[in-house]
């Protein structure tokens, strides 16, 4: 059944990547020479190179050289530089500013290129092997979204979903952000996709090609700044994805300004359909159930102490966005993680999650709650926007040590195919190095769909029934100065070695772990994810979400953040999506930890509210005549509510809409966790 499943995971997650010294040392079995090999092919070639403040490389690679067009599918592929069209229904959002650690002091990419983090050799070496390197680990779940991971793998969800329309063509959601919890790990934007649910396609960021960026201003895995603090002043960001009609191409916009694109070439059923599955809330990967989603405290809590996704929209087939149509909640580890929905009509909160949660005590014994498994959907085509979720892996000492089989010759292969030549460099104030890399030469083409792909520059409509939204700046810690990378580049996050080392193989490095679940795209609770999800299946149909979108003209899969187009996923990578759209779209929270003790979103429950809880609001999705509406009817996804929960609403009367209050404290070391 997850086979049939079209599931995009435009996973705009929170990552965060823990090892203590011992633990990356410990998992290092891989040889030099094979991380070295793909460091050569996943690091393009340079224009210029910042060094960024947070310690990355940020390279501006020439937009043509940019690794999605290693891709097969993408090797005649055209640059689509916008969507041909928008959704209707936004919430009146203009473009607003988007500032990473790299540009903080206004750093630019050279026309013609994009950033790109550079990838290390020790990024590389954290994966368990080099074909493991930027993927997601994936094992058995219990419930019918099957891609989430379960709790045995140490994935541990907050999740929301809709599956109340029959198709979605996007969706739009307003996320607030929360800093790591621990050490100097940083809030980072960073996407993730797949067509079967983890199994063979798919990965983090540009760890693999089929994501086309095509705005230069953006470094897919960059730190972001600033972040909500807790009980204090909270920092929220626009995302939409949708379905270009003209060409099938799914875009990704962040604060009302193009990111780029999925290729519709790389899908199969989003190809030439819409999901049937929306989903937004929060993960955690961590072998130990420790790790806190969001901001670490339980939904409960509400705003200003709970993560939350507001003004929750999908797409629906006339391009508009509207509020989901149900909202359905997947939480299985509650008392770790949880997740909780609500909506508001008088406000632009719209439907709502709060998300997250502290994660589990160390060494508590857990049971899965099979109630919320048997209630759960099967089957449909999903699109999965686990909106900016708080990702944590989480490994003590001797677990990071053990998990690296990695060759450094393999691992330095990698790293050179996934940072490409850059035009120009930042180095940001959190360590990251962005490269501007030219449009053309982002890892996107490397896809073998798109080898003769066209890039699409914007899309070709817009869904109307936004909720007034102007674009807003999105300031990104790279790029808070100011830097900006040259004309026709796009800001890459480099790959490190390190990065890779961190995986369990190079092969799976930047993939998603999944062993197979009921909601085939969600990890369960047995293998380490961890969620505070609400989802949609009300409507028939879902062309987008105020966070993903389809656009009709070409039907690629956009990006839009705070009114910005970032980028999409070209149809031709996709199968289902590539011709049809989505029946069910999601949003929440997702941690991923062996420990369930991670915090989700703030860490706090979502009943904390406002300025307390994380939350997604104004959610939309698109309908078939692109245009955003509210999701008719939201679930929700909680596993774990106990730990991590979610909680929806709407306001009609407010730009909130619907929204979501997601997250939790995670569970006290030494709980013992029941499963619902």
């Amino acid at each position: 059944m997850a086979a049939a499943r079209a599931c995009l995971v435009v996973a705009l997650l929170l990552l965060v990547a823990l090892f203590s010294p011992s633990e990356a040392t410990s998992s290092t079995s891989l040889r030099r020479r094979q991380v070295r090999s793909l460091l050569k092919r996943l690091n393009k070639p340079p224009l210029a190179t910042f060094q960024s403040l947070d310690g990355d490389i940020i390279d501006c690679v020439h937009i043509s050289n940019q690794p999605a067009f290693d891709h097969p599918l993408l090797k005649d592929h055209t640059i689509q530089m916008r969507p041909s069209i928008e959704p209707s229904g936004l919430y009146g959002e203009a473009t607003r500013p988007f500032t990473q650690t790299w540009n903080q002091n206004g750093e630019k990419c050279p026309d013609n290129t994009i950033p790109i983090r550079r990838t290390k050799e020790e990024d590389v070496m954290r994966a368990t092997s080099v074909t493991t390197f930027g993927k997601k680990t994936h094992g058995g779940s219990p419930h019918p979204h099957s891609h989430l991971g379960g709790v045995t793998d140490g994935h541990h969800y907050g999740v929301a979903y809709a599956t109340g329309d029959a198709n979605y063509y996007g969706t739009k959601v307003t996320i607030n952000v929360y800093p790591a919890m621990y050490g100097d790990d940083k809030t980072r934007l960073f996407i993730y996709w797949t067509r079967d649910a983890y199994n063979t396609t798919g990965c983090y960021n540009l760890a693999c090609s089929g994501f086309i960026q095509t705005n230069p201003q953006f470094v897919i895995g960059g730190s972001l700044s600033p972040v909500s603090i807790y009980g204090s002043t909270q920092y929220e960001y626009d995302y939409l994805v949708w379905k270009d009609p003209a060409g099938g191409n799914w875009w990704l916009q962040l604060q009302g300004n193009y990111v780029g694109y999925w290729p519709s070439s790389i899908f199969t059923l989003l190809q030439t359909g819409v999901a049937d599955t929306v989903e937004w809330g929060g993960e955690v990967y961590s072998p130990q159930i420790t790790a806190p989603m969001g901001s670490g405290h339980f939904p409960e809590e509400g705003f200003g102490k709970a993560t939350y996704s507001r003004a929750i929209q999908v797409v629906d087939s006339s391009n508009h966005l509207k509020p989901p149509n149900g909202v359905g909640l997947i939480a299985p580890l509650p008392n770790c993680y949880n997740i909780m929905t609500g909506s508001s009509s008088t406000t632009s909160w719209g439907t709502y999650i709060y998300y997250g949660g502290p994660g589990c005590p160390q060494n508590s014994q857990i049971e899965i709650p099979m109630a919320a498994a048997r209630t759960w959907r099967r089957g449909g085509a999903c699109l999965v926007v686990v909106a900016l979720l708080l990702l944590v892996a989480l490994f003590s000492p001797s677990e990071a040590t053990s998990s690296t089989s990695l060759g450094r010759r393999q691992v330095r292969s990698l790293l050179k195919r996934l940072n490409k030549p850059p035009l120009a460099t930042f180095q940001s104030p959190d360590g990251d190095t962005i490269d501007c890399v030219h449009i053309s030469r982002q890892p996107a083409f490397d896809h073998p769909l798109l080898k003769n792909h066209t890039i699409q520059m914007r899309p070709s409509i817009l869904p109307s029934g936004m909720y007034d939204e102007a674009a807003h700046p999105f300031t990104q810690t790279w790029n808070q100065n100011g830097e900006k990378c040259p004309d026709n580049t796009i800001p890459i996050r480099r790959t490190k070695e390190e990065d890779v080392m961190r995986a369990t193989s190079v092969t799976t490095f930047g993939k998603k772990t999944h062993n197979g679940s009921p909601h085939s795209h969600l990890a369960g609770v047995t293998d380490g994810h961890h969620y505070g999800v609400a989802y949609a299946t009300g409507d028939a149909k879902y062309y987008g979400t105020k966070v993903t979108i389809n656009d009709p003209a070409r039907g690629n899969w956009w990006l839009q953040v705070q009114g910005k187009y970032v980028g999409y996923w070209p149809s031709s990578i996709l199968t289902r999506l590539r011709t049809g759209v989505a029946d069910t779209v999601e949003w929440g929270g997702e941690v991923y930890s062996p420990r369930i003790t991670t915090p989700m979103g703030s860490g706090h429950f979502p009943k904390e509210g406002f300025g307390k809880a994380t939350y997604s609001r104004a959610i939309q999705v698109v309908d078939s005549s692109n245009h955003l509406k509210p999701p008719k009817g939201v679930g929700l996804i909680a596993p774990l509510p106990n730990y991590y929960n979610v909680i929806a609403g709407s306001s009609s009367t407010t730009s909130w809409g619907t929204y979501i209050y997601y997250g939790g404290p995670g569970c006290p070391r030494n709980s013992q966790i029941e499963v619902m």
